[in-house]
């Protein structure tokens, strides 16, 4: 299933740890609305929409290898691609306020050319908010498959 979200619509994180279902339903929601809004910026860069999402101390590396910070990813930039999506995110909590999570997405360049990427993010729970704090994303062929 690849999933949508119009640009401008994120809302604020969840201000409870992970205790229980719900609480791991709602989170998990606000998560995957976080990771729509960051590959749909490659299309359509609307940097402060990501803002509620990342903690301060936020760090990632990309698949080319980049290092960013926060500052880094709220930098507005030129759109990479003309489409794009996510396919999944799906978190692990590992205790109520951890959260690993899996996820893979693509986009579609202006040439056509599809970029497929799969990603690690370490969010947590902290100052009443989830956020994430750190990142990885690698490229792999676009028709390998993955198992979920």
């Amino acid at each position: 299933m690849i999933h949508f979200l119009m640009l401008g619509t994120a809302t604020a994180s969840p201000s409870m740890p992970a205790t229980d279902a719900a609480s791991r339903a709602a989170i998990t929601a606000y998560i995957e609305r976080c990771a729509t809004t960051w590959v749909m910026m490659m299309v359509a860069p609307e940097p402060e929409v990501l803002r509620p999402c990342l903690a301060d101390d936020y760090a990632g590396v990309s698949s080319r290898g980049r290092v960013a910070d926060k500052a880094a990813m709220l930098t507005p930039a030129q759109p990479l691609g003309k489409a794009g999506g996510l396919y999944y995110a799906k978190p692990r909590f590992v205790t109520s306020s951890v959260a690993i999570v899996r996820g893979e997405e693509w986009v579609e360049r202006a040439s056509g050319e599809k970029i497929h990427l799969i990603w690690t993010d370490t969010w947590l729970f902290r100052n009443g908010k989830w956020q994430v704090v750190a990142s990885q994303d690698s490229s792999i062929p676009f028709d390998q498959p993955l198992q979920n």
